[in-house]
């Protein structure tokens, strides 16, 4: 019963999330956050990120009146590849800066992919009979088997 409450559940541990609007003047250090960046502002920091970089995705570190520096979590390039980082540290100038979004928990949605992962499992386990306790013993097929000698 725990085995299959635990499949049941695990849903749970991955959410969906969304990008929103900053509504504050200054996100609070510890915020997940995605930098736009202007055209001379992914020329500007090349030298960090490589070029073509157009959003960088992260964790706010620090926040001061010239520059935000985030611990990197990935950056989606301006022709559409996302690449993924590590935690790498970089510092943005907020001149090259056009837009910052903050990374929000969408409960809709986490609350859709939950009823539909519950309910494919349940249809799943019903379907083929799935025993996640076991039984601990080997079942034999159907039918008389072969000949003893």
């Amino acid at each position: 019963m725990r085995a299959r409450l635990a499949v049941a559940l695990s849903p749970l541990l991955v959410g969906c999330h969304s990008y929103v609007p900053l509504t504050t003047a200054t996100p609070l250090p510890g915020t997940y956050v995605a930098a736009t960046l202007t055209e001379s502002g992914s020329a500007q920091v090349s030298g960090q990120l490589g070029p073509d970089a157009g959003v960088v995705r992260g964790r706010l570190l620090d926040d001061r009146q010239e520059a935000m520096t985030l611990s990197v979590q990935s950056v989606g390039l301006r022709r559409g590849d996302e690449l993924a980082w590590r935690g790498e540290t970089v510092t943005l100038p907020y001149g090259s800066i056009a837009r910052v979004d903050l990374r929000r928990f969408a409960k809709g949605r986490s609350l859709l992919l939950l009823v539909v992962g519950a309910t494919a499992f349940v249809a799943l386990t019903s379907t083929f009979d799935l025993n996640v306790r076991g039984t601990g013993g080997v079942t034999s097929p159907i039918g008389p088997g072969p000949p003893s000698r």
